[in-house]
């Protein structure tokens, strides 16, 4: 989402003749990097975790917790809050309530 703001932004200095295509390119490279950097060193350590975790509500599975198949999806234990997390076809892991 930030790497889109920043290049939509930037694209609209750049068709204004504000910036150059050298300031457009890298804008749009902080922004990918910023994104998609963070979001990798989220998952290797857990670096900025309350922007993934707290407002974005990425989660993600403990290697201590065991992991359990009701048939469906897989279970476990959030590494960082301790929740039950599921993990939906795509391999995204999301908190739910049991009835």
């Amino acid at each position: 989402m930030e790497c889109l703001i920043i290049t939509i932004i930037a694209g609209v200095f750049f068709y204004h003749d504000i910036i150059t295509a050298e300031v457009f390119l890298a804008c749009v490279a902080v922004g990918f990097i910023w994104t998609y950097g963070a979001a990798a060193l989220y998952f290797k350590t857990g670096f900025m975790k309350f922007y993934y975790h707290g407002l974005l509500k990425w989660h993600m599975p403990s290697d201590d917790s065991e992991q359990w198949d009701d048939g469906l999806s897989i279970h476990c234990k959030c590494k960082y809050c301790g929740k039950d997390i599921m993990q939906d076809s795509q391999g995204n892991w999301f908190t739910f309530e049991e009835d």
